[in-house]
């Protein structure tokens, strides 16, 4: 049984000012590509009633260069391109249910078994952040929305979705998408974790390796990680009649690397309670 995911990079015009789409609009791109997908299949379906692949060169003539780098990368590290698969050297560590893998129709469709999807997917999605390729599962989740271009740092919420545009604006979709669902669904915790994508001199605020929000049982918890301390917000510092908007604000000042506004509210240092 095989669970895929599907790579593709979106249109430049995408409609905001600065090219970010929220998760919503980003799986709507993916259906269309989808269905672009199943209506070549059956195009070119031959009368043995199997798909006649492209080649390489025509694929590589109608697809993104980073599609194409995507596509070269996983069939490097594809376990079923070893001499012998059931052996696959250390370097061939993607478990995939067919080789070569090859782009279609400009985007990247691939099947894996489904007992390695979770394995697998987090390797294409790490991938996928770096190259600044959209990525979706079959069951319609996003596991990086890249859109807006690379700012650095990278956003996590309770899906484990990356968002590579990390600013006011998809602070807030993001953040505010996953208190719906959570709330939706009864059940969860949503949050949303800003970290660095590399070592700790990438920080817009020096020294702080990461920021998060929750909304746990007894409130929001917002928190900060240096080195060595842990501090968190005092809850007189959130707006309790907007505390989505008013947390928004203060992980946009990290993000933007307004270290003054950031530090200058109350923090309290809670490392204490981390150590056993």
């Amino acid at each position: 049984m095989s669970f895929g995911f599907l790579f593709f990079v979106p249109s430049p015009d995408t409609g905001t000012p600065d090219g970010y789409l929220p998760d919503n609009a980003l799986l709507s791109l993916a259906n269309e590509h989808m269905n672009t997908l199943e209506a070549a299949d059956t195009a070119t379906t031959v009368d043995l009633g199997q798909k006649e692949p492209p080649t390489w060169d025509e694929a590589a003539a109608n697809a993104p260069a980073q599609i194409i780098d995507l596509a070269g990368w996983v069939n490097h590290h594809a376990d079923l391109g070893a001499h012998d698969p059931n052996l696959p050297p250390a370097f061939r560590f993607l478990s995939v249910s067919e080789y070569p893998v090859t782009p279609e129709c400009g985007v990247l469709h691939i099947a894996v078994p489904f007992s390695t999807a979770e394995v697998t997917g987090r390797h294409f999605q790490f991938k996928a952040a770096e190259l600044g390729v959209c990525m979706v599962d079959d069951m319609e989740q996003v596991w990086v929305n890249p859109t807006g271009g690379d700012s650095g740092l990278r956003m996590r919420d309770s899906l484990d979705t990356v968002t590579t545009h990390v600013d006011r604006a998809s602070i807030l979709a993001v953040l505010g998408e996953d208190v719906d669902r959570r709330r939706r669904a009864d059940q969860g915790i949503p949050f949303v974790v800003l970290e660095v994508n590399g070592d700790d001199s990438t920080a817009p605020v020096p020294g702080v390796r990461y920021v998060q929000a929750a909304l746990t049982g007894a409130g929001w918890v917002v928190e900060y990680r240096t080195a060595n301390r842990h501090y968190r917000l005092d809850d007189g510092e959130i707006d309790a009649g907007n505390a989505l908007d008013s947390i928004t604000t203060v992980l946009a000042e990290y993000a933007s690397g307004d270290s003054a506004s950031f530090l200058a509210h109350r923090w309290s240092d809670a490392s204490a309670e981390l150590m056993m």
